[in-house]
């Protein structure tokens, strides 16, 4: 795993992708035999520390990787919901179904969060209408 650490602060974003999969697939083995790996609760945190990454590829490929290892999928917060809902040009609209598919997991806790992130994604939909008429 030493390896795998490592590629994740590579400045790659392929090699990141490649890495956060491989952690996904070690860490879902791991639990489909019930063991209890000593490190997994750290590794998951550096993969939630990951999704600030600056690459939209290495984003989408973070949130399906913790969404596996974790047994209950992916906690969307709330700072984390808003960052994916505020950088939502970076993505491409491939990228966008996998983005919307976890910012739709969050609840927001009020009217005004809900406006925020219809707003924006209201927003992002209108530019790519007008960037394919």
């Amino acid at each position: 795993m030493p390896i795998l650490m490592r590629g994740l602060q590579d400045l790659c974003p392929q090699v990141k992708k490649s890495c956060a999969m491989a952690i996904a697939k070690v860490l879902t083995e791991r639990n489909r035999k019930e063991e209890s790996p000593e490190r997994e609760e750290e590794l998951l945190n550096m993969l939630y520390g990951l999704l600030r990454d600056t690459d939209p590829h290495t984003i989408v490929t973070l949130l399906e990787a913790i969404n596996e290892i974790e047994p209950e999928g992916i906690a969307m917060s709330k700072k984390l919901t808003f960052y994916l809902v505020e950088n939502i040009a970076i993505f491409s609209e491939i990228q966008l179904a996998v983005v919307f598919k976890y910012i739709e997991l969050y609840d927001p806790k009020n009217e005004d969060e809900l406006y925020q992130i219809l707003n924006v994604v209201a927003n992002r939909i209108k530019s790519c209408l007008l960037y394919t008429s």
